[in-house]
């Protein structure tokens, strides 16, 4: 979800990332959430399942991506090391 992530950053949210790939703690537990063995990339605000990266980009086009962060602080990626 490359495209998922610029727009995070773009919108300077910030997020959290899990590897599920090396945790099979954490991809059982996707797994068991999404009630089926999908793939990441995968989104969730809040703990709410927002969608892979066609889902994401389809809410960005129908302006509707950034109303999900409404009340969110900005991150300040300036810090961020490069």
């Amino acid at each position: 979800m490359e495209s998922g992530f610029f727009l995070l950053q773009s919108l300077r949210i910030g997020y959290h990332e899990r590897d599920v790939s090396m945790h099979k703690d954490y991809r059982e537990e996707l797994w068991e959430v999404l009630e089926g063995k999908f793939m990441p990339p995968r989104l969730f605000v809040k703990g709410r399942y927002i969608g892979g990266a066609e889902e994401v980009l389809g809410l960005n086009e129908q302006g509707k991506f950034r109303v999900l962060f409404e009340g969110f602080p900005p991150v300040d990626r300036s810090a961020e090391p490069s």
